[in-house]
């Protein structure tokens, strides 16, 4: 129940929005501020116009707060190894970047503004009244697909203009580095014998005068895909424009041959080690998926998130002579552009004769 929810008791969000957004007439809040607290560093940005809808609005608290700073200000938060008392919660539970209405938190959005467990140090609300909930206000599922996608590109523009340029943020991204880092050599040296294990049990490729390594995750994907676009430009029939694997999707691309790029239609591809059911990015400006394998079937629906589904059609040259490789599809009922899938464990054995095998001791 949401009278039950976490972030009723302790510091009131509502309590919070009321003292930011009191003084709505001011240029400060109309704008954006910044102030420092011993729970970390805290951006306010007030009635931030919603991208592609007129008239609506988002308001915006955003907080870092490391470990120490949350357990000094919140006692209800569960410290590892000892008893559990009444009412207490992880981090997990409470912290990261919430969807509220009337300023009451309703629904978790973390991948919004963070792709990994970084969203375990942002406490963060957006008020949005635009939000359709339902009967029981515990979810916003009523909300339409299309609104639902602006309040996101909103709260990623403001994200990544407002917050991760500041010099607070970026500071706080060197200390989490930092932490991140090796305590000490014991550990850098077990660290190095496991990646070395690993990497001695990665199958390889050759083509041309590369050698690609087999990808556990999505990082490796892109790295076999710079590597290849480096010798042969032309492969997957698109030109990249710009490229960013931080945030939003992975590269910005353009399929003309047009040198002009402000006349040149620009679409984004985005890559995963794993294409399956649900998709985290929208499918409107998406010219290509690159994934190193699915398991999705022909037919199987994929879901993006405006909630828009495709269909996977899957070709085989054996069926389509005209083919060199399997072509995967994500295809529309109702939108004119498809979407093609380069699944690489089978393009790169079909198209380029690449097949992933053991390595020799002396590669």
């Amino acid at each position: 129940m949401i009278q039950n929810h976490p972030h009723r008791a302790g510091t009131d969000l509502r309590a919070e929005f009321g003292r930011c957004l009191v003084h709505r007439g001011s240029i400060l809040l109309k704008s954006w501020s910044l102030r420092q607290t011993r729970r970390g560093s805290r951006w306010v940005f007030a009635d931030v116009p919603i991208d592609g809808k007129p008239g609506s609005t988002i308001d915006v608290v955003f907080s870092l707060e490391g470990d120490q700073a949350k357990r000094s200000i919140n006692p209800m938060l569960h410290e590892k190894w000892k008893d559990w008392r009444e009412g207490e919660y992880n981090v997990e539970d409470r912290y990261g970047l919430w969807l509220c209405k009337d300023f009451i938190p309703v629904a978790r959005k973390n991948n919004w503004v963070a792709e990994r467990s970084e969203w375990t140090k942002y406490h963060a609300f957006v008020n949005c009244q635009d939000l359709r909930l339902t009967a029981s206000r515990s979810n916003i599922d009523n909300t339409p697909g299309a609104d639902l996608a602006a309040i996101q590109k909103t709260v990623e523009r403001v994200f990544k203009e407002r917050i991760t340029g500041d010099s607070k943020f970026q500071k706080y991204q060197e200390e989490l580095e930092k932490q991140q880092q090796y305590r000490n050599a014991k550990a850098e040296e077990s660290d190095f014998e496991k990646r070395k294990k690993a990497a001695l049990k990665k199958k390889a490729a050759s083509f041309k005068d590369l050698t690609l390594l087999e990808p556990r995750q999505e990082g490796g994907v892109f790295s076999i895909v710079m590597q290849l676009l480096a010798v042969q430009p032309d492969l997957f029939r698109f030109s990249i424009v710009d490229y960013d694997t931080a945030f939003g999707y992975d590269l910005l691309v353009t399929q003309d041959t047009a040198l002009d790029l402000n006349r040149a239609a620009l679409r984004f591809v985005e890559m995963k080690f794993e294409l399956q059911r649900d998709f985290n990015h929208s499918f409107s400006k998406l010219a290509a998926v690159i994934c190193w394998d699915t398991k999705l079937a022909n037919e199987d629906l994929v879901k993006d998130m405006t909630g828009a589904r495709r269909r996977m059609k899957i070709t085989s040259p054996k069926v389509d002579t005209t083919l060199k490789y399997q072509k995967y599809m994500l295809v529309s009922d109702t939108e004119q552009h498809n979407i093609e899938v380069f699944v690489l464990t089978d393009f790169l054995k079909e198209a380029l004769g690449c097949e992933f095998r053991p390595r020799a001791q002396s590669q």
